[in-house]
């Protein structure tokens, strides 16, 4: 089974200590992939990321974007999924034209997938390495887990995150970031 996609993320960060708590950042990210359901065991799916766009949809001083392409390798034994993704970075703004030096080329990711309460939406407890080199890496550790209480059609997930290292956005990806997060 195969399929071409369109995809579009949206990503934004709110502070929540600040006064107003206004949102500080927020990334766009369409792409387009082609995902390979290979039939192969263990290799769940091998996706092919012809385009991926990111950017803080600002301009002039405060802009800050990349494009990229890749290749993702999905892996499922049991209840376990290892995801490698090998991907090239291009376009880069100026002012983040040395945002590779910080994120690498690879990015890896082992999840732990359960159900708790419903078979249609699963939980996971994941964790998710990349680096440039041993001084640059970054580590995120995620639990994630659906609100089934809402219909069969509609499944929210709520996400827990800890992330710890650089590239935590494309504004200051070229400092350490300790943070934790919840979506």
């Amino acid at each position: 089974d195969h399929n071409l996609f369109i995809g579009y993320t949206q990503t934004s960060w709110w502070n929540i200590y600040n006064e107003s708590s206004p949102f500080f950042l927020t990334h766009y990210n369409p792409e387009l992939f082609y995902l390979w359901d290979t039939g192969f065991f263990p290799l769940k799916t091998i996706t092919f990321g012809f385009f991926e766009h990111k950017s803080n949809g600002r301009d002039g001083s405060l802009s800050r974007s990349m494009d990229s392409s890749y290749i993702q390798f999905t892996t499922l034994l049991w209840r376990f999924e290892l995801v490698n993704k090998f991907f090239t970075l291009y376009n880069l703004d100026t002012a983040n034209s040395d945002l590779k030096s910080y994120i690498g080329w690879f990015r890896t990711g082992l999840s732990f997938k359960f159900d708790l309460m419903d078979e249609l939406v699963e939980e996971a407890i994941s964790v998710h390495f990349y680096a440039s080199s041993i001084e640059r890496a970054g580590v995120e550790a995620d639990l994630t887990f659906g609100i089934p209480f809402l219909g069969d059609k509609f499944a929210p997930m709520l996400t827990f995150q800890y992330f710890r290292g650089y590239g935590m956005n494309l504004y200051d990806y070229n400092t350490v970031n300790q943070t934790f997060r919840a979506g």
